[in-house]
């Protein structure tokens, strides 16, 4: 073979073999393209999934957890399966919209410390949800304990039930606004009101409230009763002074008419209510009948009347009496005058028979 066709030789040889290794190497990095994750890139692919593992560790809340996943882009499950970032998020906004999101937590993957951040989101939104609703709950409990007064109890009473889809929680079940107040304007005119208002046990104090109010209503109620007493207390003692004054039938008769000028009447204790021309016939009648002293009795006690006829007829008795012991005073010192004015122009003779006769009859 000569020198030039074994040159020729090479050159086809050569050509022959940079056409298969271009093929080789064609075909390599086709295979590598189609590959999930290319072998020659191995390592690279765990500093990726490193750093989305401390990404997704950096998460603190559900915005920054979508906006990490739209970063990450497609993500691999334990199964081989690809999920874009929107497919994960739908798995996500489901899992948080379960009623009960711990037992299907399972639908996301672990792949970066998902599924571990998203529980750790579920446990927060829920600290912060409990958190949320205690404080709304003490400050119901605030505003509950700081009115003043039915008016003000019941705004707090419909503020309460605005921040509990318009009905009032209670330890043992829930009820309306309208029904709680009813039940406490019931119970403000009931004379058992805990009877009423106690299936009405709440967890936001506005039963105590309401019975604290009642109690005081119950309270000024006694006060005001207590100044009344006081009042009609005055108003015997002064009334008493005027029958205690009169010293005639005359005045105890006036008496008993100005008692009863402003009210009308005269108040018995048996709460029988007597006017002044009742009052005065029973009186006279007492006066007149066969025993006054025993007939007493037709006579009211109500501010010492009753006593004060008896005094004034006890006077009046010794008045007749003093009156009929002194006319008959009087009328004997006259007989016996007179007698002494017939002896004087008698004879001798008829003045001794007058003695004799005396003398038969004594």
């Amino acid at each position: 073979m000569s020198e030039k066709s074994f040159w020729k030789l090479g050159t086809e040889i050569k050509n022959k073999l940079d056409i298969f290794g271009t093929f080789q190497a064609l075909s390599k990095k086709i295979k590598n393209a189609l590959a999930p994750f290319p072998k020659n890139n191995e390592q690279k692919r765990l500093v990726q999934n490193q750093q989305n593992e401390r990404l997704m560790q950096s998460v603190n809340n559900w915005n920054e957890l979508y906006l990490v996943l739209d970063k990450i882009g497609l993500i691999e499950t334990s199964s081989r399966a690809l999920l874009s970032e929107l497919e994960t998020k739908r798995q996500i906004n489901k899992v948080r919209n379960a009623i009960d999101s711990a037992s299907v937590l399972n639908y996301i993957t672990r792949t970066h410390g998902l599924r571990d951040k998203v529980a750790e989101l579920l446990i927060r939104e829920e600290q912060e949800y409990q958190v949320k609703i205690a404080t709304e709950k003490r400050n119901l409990q605030f505003l509950v304990s700081n009115t003043q007064n039915w008016d003000q109890l019941y705004r707090a009473i419909d503020q309460v039930a605005a921040q509990n889809n318009n009905h009032i929680p209670l330890k043992h079940g829930e009820t309306t606004p309208r029904e709680f107040k009813q039940a406490i304007y019931t119970a403000y005119y009931s004379e058992n009101p805990n009877v009423i208002l106690e299936r009405f046990s709440d967890e936001f104090g506005i039963l105590h409230k309401a019975q604290v109010l009642l109690d005081q209503r119950i309270t000024e109620q006694k006060r005001y009763n207590l100044g009344n007493e006081f009042a009609e207390n005055d108003i015997e003692k002064d009334n008493e002074n005027i029958i205690t004054n009169a010293q005639t039938w005359i005045e105890l008769y006036a008496a008993i008419d100005q008692i009863t000028a402003n009210s009308g009447y005269i108040k018995s204790s048996s709460g029988s209510k007597y006017s002044a021309s009742y009052l005065k016939s029973r009186i006279t009648e007492m006066y007149h009948s066969g025993d006054p002293f025993e007939a007493l009795s037709l006579v009211t006690r109500s501010y010492g009347i009753r006593k004060k006829a008896a005094k004034l007829l006890q006077q009046s008795h010794q008045a007749e009496q003093q009156f009929t012991q002194q006319s008959f005073d009087a009328n004997a010192d006259n007989f016996i005058k007179y007698v002494d004015d017939i002896l004087e122009n008698l004879s001798e003779k008829q003045k001794a028979l007058i003695n004799l006769l005396t003398i038969y009859l004594f």
